[in-house]
């Protein structure tokens, strides 16, 4: 059984994966519960206008005795709702499947990832699959809970463990071990600290029960950051996910011009349409040519070298360009805000300078009104007046850029993971429950 879970979470506490540690937690006494994977933590299209927090979804893949589907089903119903009656703004949905996910499910999980997906697809792909939803409200939440179940058959992906404060606590994280975890498993853990601004970047600022979170390659490398890492209080549990967190999936690379829609996340490549403008903030807009078509580019002051290399480019570099397609704001023009670019090809730029003198080599310097060129260092004149063009070679500006680790989203993949990238199908294999949850610190 696959039970695909989301939208637990409000503004005022409560967190998908949390729900779903509870949930595993008591689920692991009253049945006999078996993982064939670890659970999943599904990040999905970070520029949907209303989703909450990180847009993360969660799914248990658990094999189960035949004689418990029932009770078991019962125990997610009463669970959810007991969980949700105190939030009023979130609107949640499991979803089970019984049976291997269909070619259908993944498609729908990599839409979700790249594009907008309306509640009604969503219900038509759990009636088309005889998926049991179960919903206490609207359930827009399960157009996550069927993504997750969807997602990570096959490609990329890291883990995170998750560590959980109890009822009242407050997060008191020794910022120390923080970073003597940070050299400790490097390269083999990600986006633990901002060395820029010296800031510890696990642990969330919000009301939620996540104590800190810590994202890696391994199992193994992310229980052994944990075991590194010291709390001033005592944490509530530990639960390991297995993700599409830094893997750069939400990309969906376009062929078409016609494929630049509201709330996609996208990447394409063009020549620089415009020379960079730097408006109001400190943010950089300019204009990339695409199929017949001009998109607007901004790079807002927080994505740091991404927005400092924007003001570098000129008309007919070639780039590739990596985000979240918006309307221009007080324009019905589509602008792409960049998380990412890279400058594939930066073109010559010629400038007209004063010659050289022929005896000493300086530059001459133009005599003005009277007309003519002279030389500062050794005398020499000339009546000529005259330019000469010398191109300029910007290779150096040639790479890709990203955000700083404070400014990037759960999915963009940082350089550190850069050559660490696993392919191929995903082999199930079953993992113990008390490892998932317990971590065995």
């Amino acid at each position: 059984m696959h039970v695909g879970i989301d939208d637990t979470d409000s503004w005022d506490g409560g967190c998908t994966t949390h729900f779903a540690f509870e949930l595993l937690r008591e689920a692991s006494r009253r049945f006999n519960v078996r993982l064939f994977d670890y659970p999943l933590l599904t990040r999905l299209n970070p520029n949907i206008p209303w989703k909450t927090r990180g847009n993360g979804s969660v799914c248990l893949r658990v094999k189960i005795r035949s004689e418990e589907i029932s009770d078991f089903a019962r125990f997610l119903e009463l669970k959810l709702k007991s969980y949700v009656q105190d939030f009023y703004d979130c609107d949640p949905a499991i979803a089970v499947l019984r049976g291997r996910p269909s070619d259908d499910l993944r498609s729908f999980y990599e839409k979700a990832l790249t594009r907008l997906v309306t509640l009604r697809e969503a219900l038509e792909l759990a009636r088309r699959h005889d998926v049991k939803v179960i919903a206490p409200r609207v359930g827009m939440g399960l157009i996550g809970s069927l993504a997750a179940i969807g997602s990570l058959m096959c490609g990329d992906h890291t883990y995170e463990v998750i560590a959980y404060r109890r009822p009242g606590a407050k997060r008191l994280v020794d910022e120390d071990s923080v970073w003597r975890m940070e050299f400790t498993t490097w390269p083999y853990t990600f986006n633990n600290v901002d060395p820029e601004k010296g800031r510890v970047l696990i642990t969330p600022r919000g009301g939620d029960p996540v104590l800190y979170g810590i994202r890696g390659e391994s199992p193994e490398a992310v229980l052994s950051a944990s075991s590194i890492v010291k709390t001033y209080c005592e944490p509530l549990g530990f639960m390991v996910f297995r993700s599409n967190q830094g893997t750069d999936c939400h990309y969906l690379e376009l062929r078409d011009a016609q494929d630049v829609q509201p709330y996609s996340s996208i990447m394409l490549r063009g020549e620089v349409a415009s020379n960079p403008t730097v408006i109001r903030g400190g943010h950089v807009i300019f204009k990339v040519a695409f199929k017949g078509l001009e998109v607007w580019c901004a790079a807002y002051r927080p994505s740091g070298e991404v927005k400092r290399a924007a003001q570098k480019l000129v008309v007919g570099d070639v780039v590739e360009v990596y985000g979240g397609v918006r309307r221009f704001p007080g324009s019905d023009a589509l602008s792409l805000n960049l998380e990412k670019m890279a400058v594939l090809r930066a073109s010559s730029q010629v400038l007209e300078k004063n010659p050289r003198c022929p005896t000493c080599g300086k530059t001459l310097k133009s005599l003005g009104r009277k007309g003519g060129l002279k030389c500062t260092g050794c005398g020499f004149r000339t009546h000529l007046s005259y330019k000469i063009e010398v191109k300029l070679g910007r290779g150096e500006i040639e790479g890709i850029y990203l955000p700083p680790s404070r400014s990037m989203r759960h999915l963009a993949k940082p350089f550190r993971r850069y050559g660490l990238e696993k392919t191929g199908a995903y082999e199930f294999t079953e993992v113990d429950v008390r490892r998932v949850i317990a971590g065995e610190r």
